[in-house]
């Protein structure tokens, strides 16, 4: 007999991780019954071409998962330059609450100024930035843009 080894307890199409062909080989540690699907002699015949995969107990193409993209980390100055020609710079320091005592600070607001203020760049995605540009009726897709 003839399998493809994968992992049974995979989500999804499982990535064949080996081939056995038992009527040619003595395996001395096989893995266990549920991570092997038999094959028939055509599928044995092109397990070599391109990459393989089980999903729901049949052998089909393997198509790898797609990755997110990396958020784009832009120049914390050029993020305020933008902030700044679109005339909102006032409204974004008193937004982070530039200048106010710690102790008039909410443990969030106090945070989120802290992040303003360590940062030397920022996120293309950043949760907390999208949301005070959208706040101060800026187009986050626009201030967090790739330079």
């Amino acid at each position: 007999m003839m399998f493809a080894h994968f992992d049974h307890t995979a989500t999804g199409p499982a990535r064949v991780e080996g081939w056995y062909d038992t009527t040619a080989f003595e395996y001395p540690n096989m893995p266990v019954n549920a991570d092997l699907l038999p094959l028939t002699d055509a599928q044995w015949s092109v397990r070599l071409n391109g990459q393989w995969a089980v999903d729901h107990g049949a052998l089909v193409g393997w198509v790898a998962p797609s990755v997110a993209p990396l958020p784009v980390l832009l120049p914390k100055l050029l993020v305020v330059e933008r902030i700044a020609a679109a005339g909102k710079l006032r409204e974004a320091r008193a937004a982070i609450r530039l200048g106010v005592a710690d102790s008039a600070l909410s443990d969030a607001e106090l945070v989120l100024r802290e992040r303003w203020q360590a940062a030397q760049d920022v996120a293309s995605d950043d949760a907390d930035m999208r949301h005070m540009l959208t706040v101060l009726g800026l187009d986050p897709a626009v201030i967090l843009a790739s330079p």
